[in-house]
């Protein structure tokens, strides 16, 4: 009788193939600072067409301002000026002159309004991301949430740092987070069920991470990403302030918050933050309060026409007239948030904020002098149904999440759900215990690894997904950029009888009629 041998198990990292923590974080920072550049670059590409689909709404506001300041004392024609720039650079190469000179008004907008939600994130993220998740003190008279104070007091230690603040959520997530605008203003939050299924030594790991993160900078980062999605957030309604006074109202508020250090101001930052977060500053009302009229007149901006089925009329006519172009800008603002941020800079976000979480683990190591403690501790959280708390806004600071199949949605993103491929900002489980390995870790029981045959069909797999997913990344970009260009040229076209119409009525028929 021929007796089969059981399949070899993976065998664990030897001592040739360890990597001392030091040697891991210094190969982590500088994998860091090329996907950063990265992403500097493909900001940089998303600003430029943003400032080209805000640019011809200022272009016409300044068309028409200087034509009604021409009836009561010289004024330039600005659309004299352009005409007579794109007869002077009318070749191949004077086309991108024109482009960047017609963008700067654009720019001139899309970097303060950049400045303003940074700004307003720096004041008031932590207060929103704390109101968001319903995050409170730990209780006195608990032992296990006294003992993690303690904890994240060690920790601090260790890492050189002060110690953050510590708050506890209460609900189905099992998870743990950093939030803050970096070491000095740091607050840890930590799921109270996390007390229930670690150990303190894993729990210790998992607040190692976190404190390590803090110091590192990431917090930096984090507030840097959702400024990019804040950005665009407040751009997005600035489209519609010009026709909607909730709006205005709102813009105001988030603009006297950002800059006053009134204490109604200040006490309003937490809930302005929130809502630049959730992308609702066209939902809600200048107090605050959600108002369906308001998301009435986002979905249709424009008066219906008659139920009998009768023509439009001429002031139907005209407001769409009116209308058009911003509603086109508010448009074509959300095809450059899927083309360029959705599927260009969240991918290299994505990657950066990975490669970060691997510079993270290597630095709990560090601290804790334990990575089998860590290692144990994501196989434990990733077991964990429930999904993380808050929204994608939040979910990408959590240190580890649950697992996620092939294909699946994806576990933690950045700003909204708007993207039309998704991608995770957290690295996979099995990838970081892999890494703890060659930092020491023993091996952790439940998880995925397979031998012989069955790793070779996974490799294949994931090839063939990535082909997948690749082809499906590319046909997205080519498909929204198309829509974005097209609507580059129609929006100065839906600008012609707003602006072109007053501009002959005012530069020539008027001041005929006058005399003049």
């Amino acid at each position: 009788m021929t007796v089969h041998a059981p399949p070899a198990a993976r065998p664990l990292p030897g001592l040739a193939d360890r990597e001392s923590f030091f040697a891991a974080q210094a190969r982590h920072r500088r994998a860091s600072w090329k996907l950063a550049a990265l992403c500097g670059l493909s900001v940089a590409l998303l600003g430029l067409p943003i400032a080209m689909v805000v640019s011809p709404l200022l272009i016409g506001t300044a068309i028409l301002v200087m034509d009604l300041l021409s009836l009561v004392a010289p004024a330039p024609d600005v659309l004299a000026g352009i005409s007579a720039l794109m007869e002077r650079h009318g070749g191949p190469g004077g086309w991108v002159v024109i482009y960047l000179l017609v963008a700067l008004p654009g720019i001139a907008v899309v970097l303060p309004t950049w400045m303003v939600a940074h700004r307003l994130l720096r004041r008031g993220g932590v207060g929103g991301v704390l109101l968001g998740l319903a995050a409170r003190a730990p209780r006195a008279d608990d032992l296990e949430e006294h003992q993690l104070e303690n904890v994240l007091a060690e920790m601090a230690l260790a890492a050189g740092v002060a110690t953050p603040r510590l708050r506890l959520l209460d609900g189905p997530g099992t998870s743990a987070a950093a939030i803050g605008n970096d070491i000095a203003d740091a607050t840890v939050i930590v799921s109270r069920s996390l007390l229930d299924q670690l150990d303190r030594d894993q729990t210790q790991a998992i607040v190692g991470h976190l404190v390590a993160s803090a110091g590192n900078g990431d917090l930096r980062i984090a507030n840097l990403i959702l400024s990019v999605h804040a950005t665009l957030s407040l751009l997005e309604a600035m489209a519609f302030a010009p026709v909607n006074s909730d709006v205005r109202a709102r813009l105001r508020a988030i603009l006297r918050a950002a800059h006053s250090n009134d204490p109604a101001a200040i006490d309003a930052l937490p809930r302005l933050s929130l809502q630049v977060l959730e992308g609702q500053v066209l939902g809600v009302t200048g107090d605050g309060s959600a108002d369906p009229a308001v998301r009435e007149r986002r979905r249709r901006p424009v008066r219906s026409p008659p139920c009998g089925g009768g023509a439009p009329t001429l002031r139907d006519r005209t407001v769409q007239a009116l209308v058009s172009p911003f509603v086109l800008t508010w448009m074509l603002l959300g095809l450059c948030r899927m083309a360029f941020l959705s599927l260009l800079t969240d991918p290299l976000a994505s990657l950066l904020w990975r490669r970060r979480r691997f510079l993270a683990d290597a630095a709990a190591v560090q601290l804790t002098r334990h990575p089998s403690a860590l290692s144990q501790a994501l196989r434990r959280l990733g077991a964990v149904v429930a999904p993380l708390p808050g929204g994608p806004w939040t979910s990408f600071l959590f240190a580890a999440g649950p697992r996620r199949a092939i294909g699946a949605k994806p576990v933690a993103s950045f700003g909204r759900e708007f993207g039309l491929v998704g991608v995770d900002c957290l690295p996979d489980e099995d990838r970081r215990i892999e890494r703890l390995q060659h930092l020491g870790a023993d091996a952790v029981r439940g998880g995925s690894s397979s031998s012989g045959a069955g790793a070779a069909f996974l490799r294949a797999w994931r090839v063939v997904f990535a082909v997948l997913v690749g082809g499906v990344w590319v046909a997205s970009f080519a498909l929204t950029t198309m829509a974005s260009m097209f609507g580059f040229v129609m929006l100065p076209m839906c600008l012609i009888p707003v602006v072109g119409l007053p501009h002959v009525l005012l530069r020539t028929t008027i001041p005929w009629l006058l005399g003049r």
